[in-house]
């Protein structure tokens, strides 16, 4: 089955992972890098390298699936304390997650060996043909379309 598949992030992971068979996939996301909402930058000040998350700074395994996604992709468990400043109370933090990278090393690990097409942008989604439009590019054809941008990107697509 060809399968086209709108946005490469952490659901596109997701999918991947529990998708059986084999299947001819192609990614396409308008962002320069895998990752999603999982971005983290980095930049230099006086001599050293500043990181900081963009999306979420760690995740929580619900289930053992998920965690053994995680823990392939080189994350450990979180060691410290988490203060719900709210609430003013601690938050258990042995259940989660974090990458010395950042999140979105776990979308680039389990993508690594995917074709993806980065700065590609979908501007209409034919649903009755199964067709991608972009940029002004020709469409393309699949057996399935699978969308796992967040529903507001979404929402900017023609239909």
């Amino acid at each position: 089955m060809d399968i086209g598949i709108i946005g490469a992030g952490m659901s596109t992971v997701g999918f991947i992972t529990n998708l059986k068979g084999s299947h001819e996939i192609t990614i396409f996301d308008k962002a320069r890098s895998a990752g999603g909402r999982l971005t983290m930058h980095s930049r230099e000040h006086k001599g050293n390298i500043i990181k900081f998350n963009l999306g979420a700074q760690y995740a929580k395994a619900h289930s053992l699936d998920f965690k053994r996604v995680l823990e392939a992709a080189g994350c450990k468990t979180l060691s410290g304390t988490i203060l719900d400043n709210l609430n003013q109370t601690i938050i258990k933090s042995s259940d989660k997650f974090v990458h010395r990278d950042g999140l979105h090393s776990v979308v680039k690990y389990h993508l690594a060996d995917k074709k993806i097409e980065l700065e590609r942008s979908v501007t209409n989604i034919n649903l009755k043909e199964s067709m991608l439009s972009f940029n002004g590019s020709p469409e393309k054809k699949f057996d399935l379309i699978i969308s796992s941008i967040p529903l507001p990107q979404f929402n900017n697509c023609q239909y």
